[in-house]
């Protein structure tokens, strides 16, 4: 039986065996809301890292099948997910549109590698030369590494959504790994790690990446305060909360 049979039409609550990558990440033209907070974005200084995407509100299992979905999160992921140390909501994709950063993850350089014509690095160093954010002997203020998540979400996230007047958060392990494996190959391809949504057990957060240890395939956990210099974050902006 053809594979496009057996997909199941609409956005069902669960995705069956089967799935296309069209049914997770929609294809279609952006919003109106989401190309006005693009240029506002734009005007605010956080322009030309995001791009927009739309995810339906399938749930994801480790055995549903969907071409090019060749980097799974490994095992350890679902099998957390099985116990409860992880949301078990954490596989299902939130229905929303939103604003991506889609910038290149620098490679490890003893704590001094920074993003490429990052826009983020002037309000990055804002933040560290008001006192918000600690200064870090190895890194540049201008870096987004060695920023935790308790510095992240109450800090510089909250300042994002002050000025984009929108929900900024990490992409969840789900998010992150799908984009990854059908748009941006690029995620997995340093040896440096990201932040993730998601927490773990009583608080921890994910993280994930790392080219060295499985590219997007590689997903672990830390203690939300640690300011690792090997760890950086990647912005996204949900556009329109699901109704």
């Amino acid at each position: 039986m053809a594979m496009n049979k057996e997909v199941p039409k609409g956005l069902p609550e669960e995705a069956g065996k089967y799935a296309t990558k069209d049914q997770l990440i929609i294809p279609s033209e952006p919003s109106k809301e989401a190309l006005a907070l693009l240029n506002k974005a734009e005007r605010v200084g956080f322009g030309r890292i995001f791009a927009v995407h739309r995810f339906s509100d399938v749930r994801l299992t480790q055995d549903i099948q969907i071409p090019g979905w060749n980097k799974k999160p490994r095992s350890w992921y679902w099998d957390q997910i099985a116990k409860g140390t992880i949301d078990p909501d954490a596989a299902k994709l939130p229905g929303t549109e939103v604003l991506i950063d889609k910038i290149r993850r620098p490679n490890y350089s003893i704590g001094r590698q920074l993003h490429k014509n990052d826009p983020l690095a002037p309000f990055l160093k804002k933040l560290r030369k008001e006192k918000k954010l600690p200064t870090l002997k190895v890194s540049p203020d201008t870096s987004r590494f060695g920023i935790p998540p308790d510095e992240l979400y109450p800090i510089v996230f909250a300042e994002m959504t002050n000025r984009l007047e929108h929900e900024v958060r990490l992409a969840t392990e789900i998010e992150f790994n799908l984009l990854g494996n059908f748009v941006y190959p690029y995620f997995g391809e340093a040896n440096t790690a990201e932040w993730l949504h998601d927490k773990f057990g009583d608080g921890d957060r994910l993280f994930g990446g790392i080219s060295d240890d499985g590219g997007l395939a590689y997903v672990n956990c830390a203690m939300p305060h640690i300011r690792d210099v090997i760890i950086t974050f990647r912005p996204l902006v949900v556009v329109s909360p699901k109704a």
